[in-house]
């Protein structure tokens, strides 16, 4: 994963692309400030392609790329690295030991795992495919030892090299001495005398490479040969905020446990405020004496650690659970949870009052009150599609759903009625000329008189569906002799006549 696929990703997610030559990708720079200079720290491929190196000057760059637009975002370190560690947490679907390899790699055990794909080398290429899907360019190499791998993946000439057991010799001999992961001292020095490659390195003399070219060189040489262990250490998910209150002996008191519960709703919203996150799902569960499972959970909207929020979503659902022949305690987990920065407490302007009302807030636990009650599938919110027909420009998701990431999509600037009628209803109008004002409609039994005729507004098929290839329509908004306005529509190909909305 390289820093300069991260700015580009993040330039595409906030629609921050500068224009440019149609057809023609800008190239991607990611500098430094060094003093007053503004060096090149990565490159992508395009900028590379024109001879753009890191170290090089911005000033410099500019001019090689031509014509081409440059994308240039500064180096965040923090970034890549939080980014790097969220990628080697997605990582560990594929194998528990997952380890960092900074600045931009990642160190899969995947020993074992090859049962479940048919082979190590089909781990490693599911997993460069599944990079790649994100957006990210991805290496990759499967060897026996952590070093090998790690040479072949950055040095090698295979954008996935698999070396058999054994073979580790034989595939490093012909990389550079730097493949090693050596200072840049020691390959200075290494390189003045002549020897550029591993090859070189393995017919010298062991006893004379420590005194000449440091401790560090042999070593690293033997882990990477697998004549030498090397470890890394795997990363591990945080574990989910957590609260439990246990009794002294089994209880079989229905108001004790609420209480109980009611105690770890406070322990969790605490807790989870000294990380600053919020709770999206919280699970409870009872240990009963029976050692029999019980316990609920609820879903939020978004993220809360409000105790009395989450304790009057809790509360319906302790009252019915079965608490057997005693509960000994009650453990509650925040089973999903998201970061939530502290907000400002506002004072009205006027009057001094210090309870001014958050209208998010609100309606986000009014949203998980109707959830907990109705259900996440009747609980749905619009969210606009990029497709100018009416039907599809709408999507209704459940509140429960992550919104989607980027841009939202754009909305027509036309009116549109407040009702869609799906499927439209069959229609019959008369109007002067086929594209001219309406002036009767025959719609549900009735022959309406039309007081109003506005449009026509034609609407194109989506061009891509080859069925709808030559469905055209063109809508008329229509005020009727009763004052209501409905939508109707005529397709251009049969002549057809629908109404297909109504203003409410």
């Amino acid at each position: 994963m390289w820093p300069t696929d991260l700015a580009r990703r993040r330039a595409r997610a906030s629609g921050r692309v500068p224009h440019h030559r149609r057809g023609a990708e800008p190239a991607v720079l990611v500098i430094e400030r060094h003093g007053g200079r503004e060096i090149v720290a990565h490159a992508c491929a395009l900028a590379a392609a024109a001879s753009v190196h890191p170290g090089m000057s911005l000033a410099h760059a500019r001019p090689l790329l031509g014509p081409r637009a440059a994308l240039v975002r500064p180096h965040r370190p923090d970034r890549d690295a939080a980014a790097l560690r969220s990628l080697a947490l997605w990582a560990l679907r594929v194998s528990p030991e997952v380890g960092l390899d900074p600045p931009a790699g990642l160190l899969i055990d995947v020993g074992g795992t090859g049962r479940l794909y048919g082979s190590e080398a089909r781990v490693a290429r599911s997993v460069c495919r599944a990079v790649a899907r994100f957006g990210i360019a991805a290496r990759g190499a499967v060897a026996s030892t952590v070093g090998c791998a790690r040479a072949l993946s950055h040095h090698g000439s295979d954008p996935l090299a698999v070396v058999p057991p054994g073979g580790e010799r034989g595939a490093l001999a012909g990389l550079p001495v730097a493949s090693l992961g050596i200072d840049a001292r020691c390959a200075e020095r290494l390189d003045a005398v002549g020897i550029g490659r591993i090859a070189d390195l393995m017919r010298l003399s062991r006893a004379a490479l420590p005194a000449r070219f440091g401790p560090d060189l042999l070593p690293r040489l033997d882990r990477a040969l697998g004549e030498a262990w090397e470890w890394f250490d795997p990363v591990r998910p945080d574990p989910p905020v957590a609260a439990g209150i246990a009794f002294e002996g089994p209880t079989t008191d229905a108001e004790s446990v609420s209480e109980a519960v009611r105690a770890a709703v406070g322990l969790l919203c605490a807790r989870l405020a000294q990380r600053h996150r919020g709770a999206r799902e919280v699970a409870l569960t009872l240990a009963r004496a029976d050692a029999v499972p019980e316990g609920v959970s609820v879903r939020l909207s978004s993220p809360s650690r409000d105790p009395t929020h989450l304790w009057n979503l809790l509360r319906p659902r302790v009252e019915g659970l079965n608490l057997g022949f005693g509960v000994d305690g009650v453990m509650l987990v925040a089973v999903r949870a998201a970061a939530l920065r502290d907000g400002q407490v506002h004072v009205a302007a006027l009057g001094g009052d210090r309870d001014a009302p958050d209208v998010a807030r609100a309606v986000a636990e009014t949203l998980d009150t109707l959830v907990n009650r109705l259900g996440p599938g009747r609980v749905l919110r619009a969210e606009g599609v990029a497709s100018h027909l009416p039907e599809r420009s709408v999507r209704l998701r459940s509140v429960l759903e992550d919104p989607p990431r980027g841009p939202a999509a754009a909305v027509t600037t036309h009116a549109r009625p407040s009702v869609l009628l799906s499927p439209p209803e069959p229609a019959e109008a008369v109007a002067l000329v086929p594209e001219g004002p309406v002036l009767t409609l025959r719609w549900r039994g009735r022959a309406w008189g039309v007081l109003t005729s506005r449009g026509p507004e034609r609407i194109a098929p989506e061009w891509w569906r080859e069925a709808e290839a030559r469905a055209e329509r063109e809508y008329h908004a229509l005020q009727l002799e009763d004052g209501s306005w409905v939508w109707a529509c005529r397709e251009l190909l049969r002549g057809r006549w629908f109404v297909h909305g109504i203003w409410a």
